[in-house]
């Protein structure tokens, strides 16, 4: 959430405040310019970032591809019960590099919905991929 807001804001910072100080009424005004003066940069970020993490899923085929190779001419009955007990094992899950990400990407789809519809598309295309 924060680096949502210090996005947003980086743009309307000074008009934020000179607005608090003159008209406190107006700073909600100068706060809403930002988030519209900040939807592109947004956009872009979404775009990119769908395509990154397409590259990343697609950048494990050739794991996949040399574990069915192997498992195809390596049967269970060659493995040791230490090789066998490693494959039952759960691959960590790193929550700390996997959920920012996604609670990122809901944030701006949650705040620019409704002025820039595109970005609904991109942000679901990145929870679809």
């Amino acid at each position: 959430i924060a680096n949502l807001i210090i996005i947003i804001l980086k743009n309307q910072i000074i008009e934020t405040i000179n607005a608090l100080t003159d008209n406190p009424s107006a700073a909600l005004g100068s706060l809403t310019t930002g988030v519209t003066l900040s939807s592109q940069f947004f956009l872009n970020n979404m775009i990119v970032q769908t395509g990154t993490e397409l590259m990343w899923e697609l950048a494990q085929m050739p794991n996949m591809i040399v574990h069915f190779v192997v498992h195809k001419f390596i049967t269970v009955e060659a493995k040791s019960q230490r090789a066998l007990e490693k494959l039952e094992e759960p691959q960590p899950f790193d929550w700390g590099a996997t959920v920012p990400g996604f609670i990122f990407t809901f944030l701006v789809a949650a705040v620019y919905s409704t002025t820039v519809p595109l970005i609904l598309g991109v942000c679901s295309l990145f929870f679809y991929l």
